[in-house]
């Protein structure tokens, strides 16, 4: 008796584990086909992927092939995993804002003076933002914490702006 892949994707941990058996070498094989990942991303995605299934499994119906419903949810995976990779990666905005305690021995005094000329232009460009947006890039950049709807939505506009105010720096 065959276990359909409905049976496995809503039974229990053993059986989603047959489910990842089954398709994890096909999802891999699509990511590098597609070219939606690198070597070192790959697994990251995966545990992703396989993460949105688990927790989307009853968005799935069965008349539809298991395969594509799951290659359709890894490309969107990919995709938005790659998004903001490239928008962390991207982002100009030097993280000196706050004072580290640097050796000055370990630097020139030219380069002394230049960290101390990005430090104040970042925190006279951050400190210029509107409050929400100055607190949403301090609490996630500089602190390490939030995650609500509305502090992405401030730090996004905080972003934009100090691109264009650090452009020069």
């Amino acid at each position: 008796m065959l276990i359909t892949d409905y049976d496995l994707l809503h039974g229990d941990s053993n059986a989603f584990g047959a489910l990842y058996e089954r398709y994890d070498r096909d999802v891999r094989k699509l990511l590098w086909a597609k070219k939606l990942t690198f070597v070192d991303d790959i697994d990251d995605i995966l545990q992703q992927v396989w993460s949105r299934v688990y927790e989307k499994r009853d968005m799935y119906n069965p008349k539809w092939k298991f395969k594509t419903w799951l290659c359709q949810v890894a490309i969107r995976v990919a995709i938005n995993f790659n998004r903001a990779k490239s928008k962390w990666n991207n982002m100009n905005v030097p993280l000196e804002y706050h004072t580290y305690i640097i050796d000055s021995h370990l630097l020139e005094p030219l380069e002394m003076l230049l960290l101390q000329e990005i430090r104040n232009s970042v925190r006279e460009a951050v400190d210029s933002l509107v409050p929400p947006e100055c607190e949403a890039i301090k609490m996630t950049y500089f602190e390490m914490t939030s995650s609500s709807v509305s502090y992405r939505t401030h730090c996004r506009r905080a972003r934009r702006k100090l691109h264009k105010k650090l452009r020069n720096v």
